[in-house]
């Protein structure tokens, strides 16, 4: 370790070796001595050049140029550097030509002065709670023009204000509709009542009926519904003036036995080119005619109600024999059921119901 002697000692020391007058040397050069105690060499004195100090020699203060300061940025130890203005900034975080917080500046900012806030302790006071609600998707501010109009009103708007007091308007000009009592009339209702006589009561009752004036005069005088007044009318012969009518009802007249005279009955008829099962329904058809069959027929129970007595005729055209199959209802009645067909013959199946599961096959005939 070496020891550079402080000023208490260092005069002493050189004038007790070399009997010289010790004074400042002022501004010392780089290869000035220095006396320094060795402690690596038990302790003796050594003359040492400043330049050849640990640390590469002593910064004098008295030598750093205009606008500098002494101080370190390049690394964690070593020499002390002459630091410029800009470096001094960039270590302290300061950006070059900063402002002082004066009121000029303040303003130029955009910001307040406490001088220039009348009302600084409620400002300062402000809470978020105090902020208005956000408008929502259906709300809208007031203008000046709606403030002024709001501002004129006066008296409770009810919908149903008193304009008797009010000059008549000849010939008024209405929009959408308007509520007369209880009842919103449209435009084209209104334009229906026109010249027609109805008290309040009958009024009501049009709500929503689209009739002309004639129509409408038709009810004058109407207190209820007219189906409730229809109703208590008696609903015989002589009160809708048909005294030879028979006021048998429809449901009786139907079930009641009749005797049809002079008259016809046309049979109910299905016509199809071919089909594989024929499925017989004597509720809605007497005959069934097959104009070109051209597959194994099979005639299969009838659907729906069979009643005794029921008659259905079957006509099979066919260009090549084809195979017949009957359900299990059908019975031969004096012969046996037919099988097949005849090439290009025509053949007539004659049916007739005994039971409402039987039909008992009468004939069955070719061309």
């Amino acid at each position: 370790m070496t020891k550079v002697l402080l000023d208490t000692d260092k005069a002493a020391v050189i004038e007790a070796v070399s009997g010289a007058t010790v004074t400042d040397a002022g501004t010392p050069a780089s290869d000035d001595k220095v006396l320094i105690q060795d402690t690596s060499d038990s302790d003796n004195l050594k003359y040492v050049n400043i330049a050849d100090l640990p640390g590469g020699g002593v910064d004098v203060l008295s030598n750093v140029a205009t606008a500098r300061i002494i101080g370190r940025t390049t690394a964690g130890s070593g020499d002390s550097e002459e630091l410029t203005a800009s470096a001094t900034r960039t270590f302290l975080n300061v950006e070059d030509d900063a402002d002082k917080t004066d009121t000029a500046n303040v303003e130029a900012a955009g910001a307040l002065m406490d001088s220039e806030v009348t009302n600084l302790a409620q400002v300062k006071a402000f809470d978020s709670t105090d902020y208005a609600a956000a408008l929502g998707a259906d709300d809208n501010y007031v203008t000046d023009a709606e403030k002024t109009v709001i501002g004129n009103t006066s008296g409770t708007n009810s919908g149903d204000q008193d304009l008797s007091a009010l000059a008549p308007i000849a010939n008024p000009t209405f929009t959408g509709e308007i509520g007369i009592g209880g009842v919103n009339v449209s435009e084209t209702e209104l334009g229906i009542l026109e010249g027609a006589t109805l008290t309040t009561a009958e009024l009501n009752k049009m709500d929503g009926v689209t009739a002309t004036t004639a129509e409408i005069n038709y009810i004058d005088g109407v207190t209820s519904a007219i189906q409730t007044q229809l109703d208590t009318k008696a609903e015989d012969a002589a009160d809708v003036g048909l005294g030879n009518v028979d006021n048998t009802s429809n449901a009786t007249e139907r079930a009641a036995t009749a005797t049809l005279t002079n008259k016809r009955i046309n049979k109910r008829t299905s016509t199809t080119t071919s089909t594989a099962t024929l499925t017989p329904s004597p509720a809605n058809y007497d005959v069934y005619t097959l104009t070109a069959q051209a597959a194994a027929l099979t005639i299969a129970n009838p659907t729906g109600t069979i009643n005794i007595g029921d008659t259905i005729a079957i006509y099979v055209y066919t260009a090549a024999a084809q195979t017949l199959t009957f359900g299990n209802y059908y019975e031969a009645y004096g012969a046996a059921l037919p099988t097949t067909t005849t090439a290009g013959k025509k053949m007539l199946i004659t049916l007739q119901a005994d039971t409402a599961t039987t039909l008992s096959v009468l004939s069955a005939v070719q061309q």
